[in-house]
């Protein structure tokens, strides 16, 4: 799950009493609902990319998670190339891509036209011959990047 601030999150599983507790990074949340299959709470701010979530019991069983993952880069597909021109179709592969994701290659925006958890597909933007960095972005902040070249 995402980390946008004030968002209501629900954890999914089973086993959870009454009293459970809920911590991220360390940090305690306040829980909102708990039943035995869910768990219910308001994203805090400021939540950290790969931010530990904890849910204990009562009774000291915990179960731990990623929150706020970052997204991954497996690959950069450009089968038209990557000419300085811009313009090139460009699909990115991995995971963790959500509705609102940003891309640049080189600094400049990329135009994004559809994305999924596992690829975001799009334009090229226009660049200077040589290396690029592909930077991809989550609405929450979490990156990771990779690099192309432009040619000529």
């Amino acid at each position: 799950p995402t980390a946008v601030a004030g968002t209501a999150v629900q954890v999914l599983g089973s086993g959870f009493q009454p009293g459970a507790a809920l911590m991220i990074d360390g940090v305690s949340v306040p829980v909102v609902r708990v039943s035995a299959t869910e768990l219910a709470f308001v994203v805090p701010a400021n939540v950290a990319c790969d931010a530990a979530l904890t849910v204990s019991n009562l009774d000291l069983q915990a179960a731990n998670a990623v929150f706020n993952p970052s997204p991954t880069l497996t690959s950069i597909v450009t089968p038209n190339g990557t000419s300085a021109a811009g313009g090139s179709f460009l699909l990115l592969l991995g995971s963790g891509f959500v509705a609102g994701t940003t891309v640049t290659v080189g600094g400049n925006p990329a135009t994004i036209t559809s994305t999924s958890a596992g690829g975001l597909v799009g334009t090229l933007p226009a660049g200077n011959v040589g290396p690029a960095a592909v930077v991809i972005t989550t609405p929450t902040g979490c990156s990771v990047s990779g690099s192309l070249t432009y040619t000529p």
